[in-house]
């Protein structure tokens, strides 16, 4: 089975919790162009707010056909979200590092 998806074939899908809840959906994906990787996937909650998830934090679920995110609900509820047309700067180093310490995932930038 093949390692690789269409982005096309993940804008769109639902992000599950750890319970099997649907906390919304992939809207958007952010490349990196110098690492020449995914960076964040936003993810749409129901409340027009987003989520900047980064990549390693979410497992692809090819039988449910989405991904999960594996954290639990009250830290989801507390993960750091933004209104869809006031974004952070997404190219803040420390910003995002704070980010991915809050999944628990190491950046992908060198230190």
């Amino acid at each position: 089975m093949s390692r690789l998806i269409s982005t096309n074939d993940v804008v769109g899908q639902t992000v599950w919790t750890r319970d099997g809840e649907s906390l919304g959906s992939i809207e958007d994906l952010l490349l990196d162009t110098r690492a020449g990787s995914i960076a964040y996937a936003f993810v749409s909650l129901r409340n027009d707010e987003l989520l900047a998830v980064p990549w390693p934090a979410l497992v692809h679920m090819r039988k449910h056909g989405g991904l999960m995110l594996d954290m639990p609900n009250d830290r989801l509820a507390r993960a750091p979200r933004f209104a869809r047309h006031h974004r952070p700067d997404l190219t803040d180093t420390s910003w995002g590092t704070r980010l991915h310490v809050y999944y628990g995932v190491t950046p992908y930038w060198p230190s």
